[in-house]
């Protein structure tokens, strides 16, 4: 069984707004393989293995029904048809905080020994300076390698820099500075 499977259901709404979305260059694949009749997409929760039948992405889990990976591995076989926007640079960089140790490590491993020692020496700051200090670096080749591949993010001002925080992550981190009085609201 493959793509027949869902037959009848690419007409609804939410379906077709999937596929719209599997169009767009932000969905294209990492990669594809014609073997297995598989492929990989990246997104902001980490990476997902998807064939013509399933995803591991949330949306697929959540509904069980075909979400944009599906539809953009059916329009990669020729089995939707359709024109796509393709553009590694528009793809999602999954979070550093979804990844196993060992994933982290091959993330690390992957930008090379001047990134590693540029990213040691932000870790020593972050770690060993007074908390009080401002850690901030020049975009660098290096720097931008890090960020590339997902390691480190670039926060131009305040604004950019609390919206990397979830509002419970900045609670915790204004409770451990001594800031008390804010509401603590749990979203995952």
């Amino acid at each position: 069984m493959g793509f027949e499977k869902w037959a009848g259901v690419h007409d609804s709404p939410d379906q077709k707004k999937r596929i719209a979305s599997a169009r767009t260059a932000a969905c294209t694949p990492i990669s594809v393989s014609q073997e297995t009749k598989s492929g990989t997409f990246s997104g902001s929760h980490g990476v997902y293995t998807t064939t013509l039948e399933s995803c591991t992405c949330i949306d697929f889990a959540r509904r069980g029904l075909p979400c944009k990976h599906i539809y953009r591995l059916a329009i990669e076989f020729g089995l939707l048809n359709g024109s796509v926007s393709s553009d590694s640079s528009k793809v999602k960089r999954p979070t550093p905080a979804g990844l196993s140790f060992s994933e982290a490590v091959v993330v690390v491993e992957r930008v090379g020994e001047n990134a590693q020692r540029v990213l040691h020496d932000v870790l020593y700051s972050m770690f060993y300076k007074k908390k009080s200090e401002t850690i901030g670096v020049k975009r660098s080749q290096e720097i931008s390698a890090l960020i590339e591949a997902g390691i480190l993010c670039q926060c131009d001002g305040l604004r950019e820099l609390l919206g990397a925080y979830r509002q419970y992550e900045l609670c915790d981190v204004l409770t451990a500075a001594g800031v008390s009085g804010f509401k603590k609201k749990r979203t995952v």
